[in-house]
This record gives structure tokens, C-alpha cells and sequence, in this order.
């Protein structure tokens, strides 16, 4: 076995759990020897993420073997496995062919689980919601070689999802198939063409659906008859913060200051922690809440996230019973930002009272104090609630 050729600009460090933290992104890729154990290596992108590798010249040919992310995998971890690489190469074996024959014969059930893996390292805010389209929508393709997959395969799902759940999941979960096959590809070397490339989505509209001044009344009744609590104070909580499903699924106690009135919501969207002020009628629904509900999260739940995941079948029931029809979950957060507009709030403070973010208006967004945004979201919640004739459907 021969040492690794030094690439242009490695730079020689000893990886601890200090030095490894205090290495910041320099705005281009940067690659760091550890002095103490050869072929271990940590690579850090430009926009900081940090990776361990394990790299070595075989036969003339340098290999490298991923190891894992930090901080997921702690510098000593990495160097017992760097270790045990050196140990196989030197018995004669390339660790790096032998993880390329396992790639070769991967179905897509581990292709996505170890996509999943790597999107979690990068910090993919979305990761959770993969997940989730996976289990429902892709299990049927979970034992087939990517190799293997068609396109009619593939196009033929894609409908399926759109006659059972929509439109628009069915075109979300193409881009998931897409973007984890194309990561195969990169990733493991293939050489064959990315089924799902090419396969259009279906048509979608923009949607202006909101819960409209007289379908209110009916709307809160029909919330405050929902027989599941956590339904109910979620599909609340939801519409009176404009938050995004997920972030109310969630919704954690530590970030909550309840005796201020605001949620601090630590990883929106677009990657930054925001505040949200609470109307006095959501504090009321939280403070319920904490008499009842111990543990991590707001909403806990049984599956692997440990909070509530999937409302939609509560939701049905709320629509059914209030005889409204074509309102989703997020069209709530659409509700709160359309009466913030007919009360003639300007476009920016309705941003900021939705979490926006747009490269053009970052800088004025960020200038917005919480006070105004407060002020606005109670002054267009009261109006909605006072469609309810003073009836509020508060945690019983």
C-alpha cells in the first residue's frame, strides 16, 4: 500500500473535537490531514459542512471511503475507523472496491435510507418530510436495483400518489425519487440514466384558498367538537401563529416563553431561527396544554421523530363536520396572511409575520421589530375570532 499523493492545499492538523468545531468555512472546499493517524482526512465545504474521509493511494489509484459527518462522528470515532481501513488495506483487501461492490447491488429502499443519512448530515431542514412521503408513497419500490427501475415504473407511481393523495404530492414525491436517484448516480459511480429525469410533473395552480369570513363560524365549531386534543390544538395553534405545519408538529417547550408571549422557532426554511408573538388565545391553548403534556414536545408523538407527524386524517374529519370544502393545512397559514391584508398591513410586515424570505428584502425584514408584527396578528386574529360571537374554542 502507498501513502496518498498530497492534493494542492491540504493542510495538516490534529482532528480533536475542539479543533474540528473551531475550523470555520473559508468559502471554498479546504481538506485537513490528521497528523496523528494516516488516511484520515476532514473536508469542509464552502458553506461549512464538515466530513470525515478516510483517503489512501492502492495500486497506484487513490481510494477514499466516506466515514461520516461531524459532529454525528467525533474525531476519535473517526480514527478508529480510519484505523480499521488501514488494517484491512494492509491484509491486501481495498476497503474502498469492496464498499463499491455493495453499492453496485444496493436496492432503493438503502439507496434512500443512506441519501436520508447524508441529508441529515448536511442539515436538510426537510429531512423528516422525505421520510415521511418515502414510508407512505415508495415502499412499493423499496427491494428494486435503482438499475432496475423504469421509467413507465416511475410514471405510473407518480399517478397513482396523484389519484390517491394529489396533485401536488404526487409532483413532491417525483422530486424526492428524482433528487435521491441523481445522489445515487453521483455518489456510487453508475453509469445508467436517471429514470425519473424527464417525467413530467403535473400542472399545478397557485393557490389563494383561505378560511373566508363566513365560513369561520362553522370552522371554530367544528375545531372545538374534534375529539382528538392534540388535533384540535394543533389545527389552533396553526392557523392563530401562521406557522408552517411542521414547525407547529414540532413545536418544542424549551423554546417557548410563555410568560412573554413568544415561540422562538430555532431552524425556519431558510435556515435562521425566527420569533413568533402569541395571540393571547394560542397562549391560552398552551398553557392548557402544559398542564397536561409532559416530555420534549408540545404535540408528542409515537413514531421516530417524537411528536405528533401526521394530522390529515383529524383535518378530514374537522372539514366534514364544518361542510367546508378544498381547504388544506397550509392554506391556515394563507388565512392569517390574507386578513392581515385586508386590514391594509403592508406587504413587508406581512413577511415578517409569515417568516418570509426573499433575497431582495432580507435587509428590510431583519430592520421590523416583533412589536409592530404583534400588534398586526392580533388585530387581524380578533377580527377572525369575532366571527365566532365570542365563542372560543379553547382547550377544554
Amino acid at each position: 500500500m502507498e501513502s496518498v499523493g498530497e492534493p494542492s492545499g491540504t493542510k495538516v492538523l490534529s482532528l480533536t473535537k475542539t479543533s474540528v468545531k473551531n475550523i470555520e468555512a473559508t468559502g471554498k472546499r479546504t481538506r485537513y490531514r490528521d497528523e496523528r493517524m494516516p488516511g484520515l482526512y476532514l473536508e469542509v465545504t464552502k458553506a461549512g459542512l464538515k466530513t470525515f474521509y478516510w483517503i489512501r493511494k492502492i495500486d497506484g489509484r487513490t481510494e477514499s471511503v466516506r466515514i461520516g459527518a461531524f459532529p454525528s462522528v467525533q474525531p476519535e470515532d473517526a480514527r478508529k475507523r480510519a484505523e480499521d481501513l488501514n488494517s484491512q488495506a494492509t491484509l491486501g483487501v481495498n476497503p474502498a472496491k469492496e464498499k463499491r461492490k455493495k453499492k453496485a447491488a444496493v436496492t432503493f429502499g438503502e439507496l434512500f435510507e443512506a441519501w436520508l443519512e447524508e441529508a441529515k448530515d448536511r442539515g436538510k431542514k426537510t429531512w423528516d418530510e422525505d421520510k415521511r412521503r418515502n414510508d407512505r408513497h415508495l415502499s412499493g419500490l423499496a427491494n428494486i436495483p435503482p438499475v432496475d427501475l423504469s421509467r413507465d415504473e416511475i410514471k405510473r407511481l407518480h399517478l397513482k400518489i396523484k389519484t390517491r393523495s394529489g396533485l401536488y404530492e404526487a409532483n413532491r414525491t417525483l422530486a424526492l425519487v428524482r433528487t435521491v436517484l441523481s445522489w445515487g448516480i453521483r455518489e456510487y459511480a453508475w453509469t445508467f440514466p436517471n429514470p425519473a429525469a424527464g417525467i413530467r410533473m403535473f400542472r399545478e395552480e397557485k393557490r389563494d384558498r383561505w378560511l373566508e369570513p363566513h365560513e369561520i363560524p362553522a370552522f371554530f365549531e367544528a375545531v372545538n367538537a374534534e375529539p382528538n386534543p392534540d388535533i384540535r390544538d394543533f389545527v389552533l395553534l396553526a392557523l392563530l401563529t401562521g406557522a408552517r405545519r411542521t414547525n407547529v408538529l414540532s413545536m418544542a417547550w424549551k423554546d417557548l416563553d410563555l410568560a412573554a408571549g413568544r415561540w422562538r422557532i430555532p431552524e425556519m426554511k431558510a435556515g435562521e431561527p425566527q420569533v413568533v408573538p402569541l395571540h393571547c388565545a394560542a397562549l391560552e391553548i398552551l398553557k392548557a396544554r402544559r398542564d397536561t403534556v409532559s416530555g420534549f414536545f408540545v404535540f408528542p408523538g409515537p413514531g421516530r421523530s417524537g411528536h405528533l407527524e401526521e394530522p390529515k386524517a383529524g383535518w378530514k374529519r374537522i372539514l366534514e363536520r364544518a361542510g367546508i370544502e378544498n381547504l388544506r393545512i397550509h392554506d391556515l397559514r394563507r388565512t392569517l396572511g390574507s386578513w392581515l391584508a385586508t386590514q391594509g398591513e403592508s406587504l413587508l410586515l406581512i413577511g415578517k409575520t409569515l417568516r418570509h424570505r426573499s433575497s431582495g428584502s432580507t435587509m428590510t425584514y431583519s430592520r421590523l421589530a416583533v412589536d409592530p408584527v404583534k400588534a398586526a396578528m392580533t388585530k387581524a386574529i380578533d377580527r377572525m375570532l369575532e366571527q365566532t360571537s365570542n365563542v372560543l374554542p379553547m382547550a377544554k
